[in-house]
């Protein structure tokens, strides 16, 4: 699933019309790429909501931040798990300090700056490849 959730640096608010124009793209590359499963794309909410219904829901999570640490190897293999991408202007001091009061792991793909679009095609495959995870 992709969740779009209101961050306070957002670049921009989703739209109902932006959402649907994202699934059909989704399908679209869920046919070219021969998978079977399209995934869910919605609007979450809020991070703080977001991250309580992650919880909630029995997810490992973690949230992706240049201040944060190399990714934990063992999170792909933990079955079902999120992962938060922050807006394109990084997280605020407030959502950083609700990540860390929730226990939630921060972790950095490297000194480069990646779009967010780029860095959740990124993050999904190092996870999903285990060992690919940088140090």
């Amino acid at each position: 699933r992709i969740h779009f959730i209101s961050a306070e640096r957002e670049a921009r608010a989703f739209e109902s019309s932006q959402i649907a124009r994202l699934h059909r793209v989704s399908i679209s590359a869920v046919e070219q790429s021969g998978r079977s499963r399209v995934p869910d794309i919605v609007r979450a909410g809020s991070v703080g909501e977001a991250s309580a219904a992650a919880r909630a829901e029995g997810l490992a999570i973690a949230v992706l931040d240049a201040e944060g640490s190399a990714p934990d190897r063992a999170a792909g293999a933990a079955g079902r798990f999120g992962l938060f991408i922050g807006p394109e202007g990084g997280w605020s001091a407030q959502e950083r300090e609700l990540f860390r009061r929730r226990e939630i792991p921060a972790w950095s793909l490297g000194p480069t700056v990646l779009r967010v679009e780029t860095a959740a095609v990124v993050a999904a495959g190092l996870v999903l490849c285990g060992d690919g995870l940088p140090r």
